[in-house]
């Protein structure tokens, strides 16, 4: 990050861009180009190279095609080794052909040792003349420690240009992490490249689409790109399968067994900082770095080791378990509460009313707090801003911070947080009795989660889908005329 912790020291290779390209495709108006990065001992073939290839996404319908292909690479050391970059560009004919065996027309190459592009590329952007058969135009290439602040400004003066005002956090923060995946790949050792970056993105536009029971946009998604046993080798490229079918998913989760051992310490199998298809940022739990204990992380609960789920979870159960709010009048009191809602409306906008007045009742029911209307607001946005930005890697959140307001959400989490350690102590007294603030912390930020994430979500999705289907094209043309929810 420019000015921040990763603007110098680590070294790398910056693919900027190409001009003037041949136009492979004629008529349709410009070639449909992606770049391939190898690197290797000077004047050695292109295949023996392929274990170090690098390769960018494809940019379509253009002859000035911007890569901005940035990755972590030890520059000096292949300068001493006798080592070269060397460059391919191609126009990629199956996206016209329908052909998936079509070969990628090429359009040029850069092959330049080391040690020159050290005199002259080294922390600037250096024009390299491309070459080969009916090759024409230059690629732009960096080397060096200053990559990464290059990089993350272009990206920062795109986001700030007049085309940003076009972006919800939600497409700011994909076409970002699209566009910075392969840097965080190698430099903080994640599986974010582009291709994962585009397949959230997807998921994204699918889950938005509208709801139907039937051929869904999710189910149509996965179904395409899966197997006959319903298995995807996604959303990652490398070592990830998704397995779609319950039936698989019950067998594998209960054939794990030993496997999960009986603490942190002894098991072969773990969860990570995921929730879902999406990788999580440790940023969004600031609560939690440092607090003292050996096992607690700083990640969404469902992350947490299992010493911290057997403190938490019979405490959560507690909270919201199946009687948990007996004590407010059970199903007679919701039904209440459900009437008070609908009551004169004559329209709900969906999730979100659902999920201010979810956020009421939640709080109720788990902490005893009573929250305003003005609150659960309050509540909703933050919430809203903290899904998106935990899906962004951490460098990439300075970018990102106009959009997202992340820093300002985190201190509004904050807040909550410690109304939370209040209300847990009169909710469960003895239970609280002789927690240190180090455990409070930690049931409280679990609580946070519970929520912002599993009943803070899920529940208005649900009511929100019972709510939308009988009005979508699906309903309109399956359920029966007279069909109504008033059971």
């Amino acid at each position: 990050v420019a000015g921040g912790k990763d603007s110098e020291g680590s070294e790398g290779i910056l693919i900027k861009q190409a001009n003037n390209l041949r136009d492979a495709d004629g008529l349709l108006n410009g070639s449909d180009v992606y770049v391939s990065v190898r690197t290797g001992p000077s004047s050695s073939s292109w295949d023996s190279k392929v274990q170090s290839e690098k390769r960018s996404r494809t940019i379509f319908d253009t002859q000035d095609p911007v890569f901005q292909l940035a990755f972590q690479y030890d520059v000096r050391a292949s300068a001493k080794r006798g080592e070269e970059l060397h460059v391919r560009l191609f126009d990629k004919d199956d996206w016209i052909t329908g052909n998936l065996l079509a070969t990628d027309d090429f359009l040029g190459e850069m092959r330049v040792n080391f040690e020159t592009l050290l005199q002259q590329a080294n922390n600037q952007i250096f024009e390299f003349v491309l070459t080969g058969s009916k090759a024409q135009g230059t690629i732009s290439v960096m080397v060096g420690t200053q990559v990464a602040q290059a990089l993350f400004a272009e990206v920062e003066s795109e986001l700030a240009g007049t085309s940003s005002a076009s972006y919800s956090p939600l497409a700011a923060m994909t076409w970002t992490v699209s566009r910075l995946g392969i840097w965080f790949a190698d430099r903080f050792n994640l599986n974010m490249t582009p291709a994962y970056a585009a397949n959230m993105a997807r998921l994204g536009v699918a889950w938005a689409s509208e709801p139907k029971p039937v051929n869904d946009a999710v189910s149509v998604f996965t179904a395409a790109r899966s197997n006959a046993q319903g298995e995807w080798a996604g959303p990652f490229l490398e070592h990830c399968i998704t397995f779609s079918r319950h039936h698989d998913v019950i067998a594998r989760l209960c054939a794990l067994g030993e496997k999960l051992g009986t603490n942190n310490g002894n098991g072969s199998v773990e969860r990570e900082n995921f929730l879902g298809f999406q990788r999580l940022t440790s940023v969004c739990w600031p609560e939690l770095k440092g607090i003292g204990f050996g096992y607690a992380q700083p990640c969404i609960g469902l992350g947490q080791p299992q010493e911290a789920h057997a403190i938490v979870r019979p405490l959560i159960v507690r909270l919201c378990g199946p009687h948990s709010y007996t004590h407010l009048g059970g199903a007679t009191w919701l039904e209440e509460q459900a009437n008070i809602f609908f009551a004169g409306r004559r329209r709900i906008h969906l999730p979100f009313d659902l999920k201010i007045w979810t956020a009421k009742l939640q709080h109720e029911v788990m902490l005893g707090l009573t929250l305003t209307e003005h609150e659960a607001r309050d509540f909703g946005i933050m919430q809203s801003s903290i899904i998106i930005s935990m899906g962004v890697p951490e460098p990439a959140l300075p970018l990102l911070e106009k959009q997202l307001r992340t820093q300002h959400a985190l201190k509004e989490k904050a807040m909550w947080l410690e109304k939370y350690k209040v209300a847990l102590r009169i909710k469960l007294p003895q239970e609280t009795a002789q927690m240190e603030d180090k455990e409070l912390t930690l049931l409280s930020s679990c609580v946070m989660d519970a929520l912002l994430f599993a009943g803070g979500v899920s529940i208005p999705t649900v009511l929100a889908y019972a709510l939308a289907i009988p009005r979508s094209s699906w309903g309109e043309a399956n359920l029966p005329t007279d069909f109504s929810l008033d059971d």
